[in-house]
């Protein structure tokens, strides 16, 4: 009994694991479905999706079930008693199928091998989105101890597979929006650059001065548009990044001169320091040169003249390398600290400070560091100065 418990409860965890790496719908309905089907011990499962009408379902994901059985085509509620209940908002469990008026198709059923079956609606909130059906082959299968488990593993399947479709209806909508206002901010910018050069005729101080504004704040919505365009792509790569061994020694000594210019700039005093004989992580060069200019570009960013930042690479556990990039500068405020990875927010004394900023080069490191399989916190008082620690799995 308690050996049973223990392996319900591990495939919760799976699924509320995978539902955090994985972005395609498809892949996690597959995994999670199958993991739920396996660890309930049933012949096969069945997630199907209603379509935009509410008439009819679609087979969106099953396992064990034949081709002949599948390719019946959409399954009509009018006609399927189980699905119509079920999308009422009801459980249906059944122990001995017997009785024809259930199913749209009764002959199949009987020709797959199905003696009892259990289903519950997928549902976030209200809505109800579909159905998640488990089969056996075997009469009275299904005990209340499995459908205390399959209901709340269907509700975590639910929740997943609205939050990954919300979550590609926003990186599509980001991606389209940051396509189409690049071309305009282009066009803007050169017409800009025909001013400022006073190619349409001289300018006085104030209309100079005016340009000059103008192309700053440009510069700006042109800096936002590009890194929408980073997180899109990130966000809309299918499965894991391709890893292979990289020295991050290597990568910050490559990239150590150009941030000692932009820290000699403001006379600040940026120190790296180096574990020795740290091992290779597993990650691709071009994201870590993402979290690199970001983390130590904001340290730079915002500490004032005069001030220290320090970039640490080192080993704090085993098959653990750790980058620390730690500041004395403006600091975070606590109530601040919890938005700091969402989307365009940036803290107040930080657009004080600097006005130019788009709040995504947090977001983007934070991506970047998932894909990697690695952690990223922070810790800052606000007036004191800011640490953040990345933390990624080493190459075995």
């Amino acid at each position: 009994m308690i050996y049973s418990d223990l392996r319900k409860l591990s495939a919760l965890y799976e699924v509320i694991k995978e539902g955090e790496t994985h972005l395609r719908l498809q892949e996690f309905m597959d995994s999670a479905a199958r993991n739920a089907a396996q660890i309930m011990g049933v012949k096969a499962y069945a997630i199907k999706l209603l379509d935009s009408d509410h008439k009819n379902l679609r087979f969106a994901s099953t396992y064990g079930l034949s081709e002949d059985y599948v390719s019946r085509g959409p399954i009509s509620l009018e006609k399927s008693g189980v699905n119509r209940k079920v999308i009422e908002g009801s459980l249906f469990s059944i122990g001995q199928i017997d009785e024809d008026r259930y199913f749209q198709y009764p002959e199949d059923v009987q020709r797959e091998g199905i003696t009892s079956m259990l289903c519950l609606p997928l549902r976030v909130d209200v809505r109800i989105f579909g159905v998640f059906c488990v089969y056996s082959k075997e009469p009275d299968h299904f005990k209340e101890s499995d459908i205390g488990f399959f209901s709340l593993m269907t509700d975590l399947i639910a929740l997943t597979m609205d939050r990954i479709t919300r979550e590609r209806a926003k990186t599509w909508f980001m991606n389209k929006a940051a396509h189409q206002l690049r071309s305009p901010l282009n066009t803007i910018a050169s017409m800009l650059r025909l001013l400022e050069g006073q190619y349409l005729g001289p300018l006085n101080d104030q209309q100079k001065e005016t340009v000059g504004r103008c192309q700053v704040r440009l510069s700006i919505l042109q800096a936002i548009v590009n890194d929408l365009l980073k997180i899109a792509a990130e966000r809309q790569e299918m499965g894991p990044p391709r890893l292979e061994p990289v020295d991050l020694v290597e990568i910050l000594q490559a990239l150590e001169p150009g941030y000692k210019v932009q820290a000699a700039e403001k006379n600040i005093n940026l120190t790296l320091e180096i574990q020795d004989g740290l091992p290779r992580v597993l990650a691709q060069e071009s994201l870590l040169d993402e979290v690199f200019s970001n983390l130590i570009s904001n340290a730079v960013k915002y500490t004032p003249s005069g001030g220290r930042v320090w970039v640490r690479l080192n080993s704090p556990l085993t098959g653990i390398v750790s980058l620390e990039v730690e500041d004395t500068g403006i600091g975070i405020a606590e109530t601040d600290q919890v938005k700091l990875f969402s989307e365009f927010f940036r803290a107040q004394n930080a657009k004080a400070l600097v006005e130019a900023g788009t709040g995504l080069g947090l977001v983007i490191v934070k991506d970047v560091i998932e894909r990697l399989g690695g952690m990223i916190r922070l810790e800052s008082r606000l007036g004191q100065g800011t640490r953040v620690i990345v933390q990624l799995p080493a190459a075995v």
